[in-house]
């Protein structure tokens, strides 16, 4: 009886410390996938300029960093005005699409429900701009995490072979190549879906931007960027950054609304049709179904970056599954 109540207050203090580390985990995790971003250009570098890793890793830091100031001299500044301008006429804009779904009730009988609602109801706007508002505010625990995780990143890109023999000094030595094997296809998996994703958000939102602008719809910029953004969880995130274009071009014309859902359209048949199966050619491929399903468990479980993470680390399970248990019954 002693025993099992030790038992129970030892799995009670374990799941209280497991609770509390999660973050630190999630952290460690992106921290890794960065990494293996970073690594994927420094072993380009190093190929091509027949450099050290640790020559290699300065040059590309050094062109990141550089990229990140070019970016906030050339784009931050419009990114920041289209920001504030749209943040001071968002009261103007919800009022308008009030007033087009009040009509949209009034005139057709079957919809007239949505006209009510809106007559009716306050949606609190007042109340979710200042949660979003908090929500993007930098708090000082954000700062810090952040550079945690930049201080992980530059140390596990300068030396990743320190820290993954390091870990597998832990194993048995006749298992230690097995093992060496399966973690170097996770890490390949994981470094192309990261650099495979992160063109493809750079490719939605180089052709979104233009695109919004030769349509004539505000904030073409900070839209773009959005669509670029949220083009990181896949399935939803297209979705997800579809709305504001579609909340503005609503605000203008019916017309600039079909234009915006017609451009979109067209964005996702170049990335799905075209770029993503050169792009990411070399990734393990995850079901359809499987990776929307992961994408809301793992968004119900751990929030936005729960979803952003859910299909890096599906492949890796099917990795694992391949590697530990089909493989050996072949």
């Amino acid at each position: 009886m002693l025993r099992l109540l030790f038992l129970a207050f030892g799995l009670y203090l374990l799941l209280l410390v497991l609770r509390q580390t999660v973050s630190m985990l999630l952290l460690a995790y992106v921290a890794i996938i960065l990494a293996l971003f970073f690594d994927y250009f420094i072993g380009l570098v190093s190929r091509e300029l027949r450099l050290g890793r640790r020559s290699a890793a300065l040059i590309v830091f050094s062109l990141f960093f550089a990229a990140i100031g070019v970016a906030m001299i050339a784009v931050a500044p419009t990114l920041e005005e289209q920001a504030r301008d749209a943040a001071k006429e968002l009261p103007e804009l919800y009022e308008e699409i009030k007033s087009k779904l009040s009509y949209i009730g009034r005139n057709y009988p079957r919809l007239a429900r949505i006209g009510r609602a809106v007559e009716e109801r306050e949606f609190g706007l007042g109340s979710l701009v200042q949660s979003i508002a908090e929500y993007l505010r930098l708090t000082l625990s954000t700062l810090v995490m952040l550079f945690v995780l930049l201080i992980a990143v530059i140390f596990l890109s300068l030396n990743p072979a320190l820290y993954s023999e390091g870990v597998l000094r832990l194993l048995p030595e006749n298992s230690r190549g097995r093992a060496r094997s399966v973690a170097e296809r996770m890490a390949e998996t994981l470094r192309y879906w990261m650099v495979g994703r992160a063109l493809l958000m750079v490719l939605v939102a180089a052709i979104t931007v233009p695109g919004l602008l030769l349509i004539g719809i505000k904030y073409a910029l900070l839209l773009g960027v959005i669509a670029g953004l949220t083009d990181i969880i896949p399935y939803f995130g297209p979705i997800l950054g579809l709305i504001p274009a579609l909340l503005v071009a609503a605000t203008i014309s019916w017309s600039k609304f079909l234009w915006v859902l017609v451009l979109y359209a067209v964005v996702q048949s170049v990335e799905s049709y075209i770029a993503e199966p050169l792009i990411m050619r070399r990734q393990v491929r995850v079901p359809p179904a499987l990776s929307i399903f992961g994408i809301v468990l793992f968004g119900k479980l751990m929030g936005v970056l729960g979803a952003v993470l859910a299909v890096p680390t599906l492949a890796i399970i099917i990795v694992l599954i391949e590697e530990l248990y089909l493989k050996p019954q072949r």
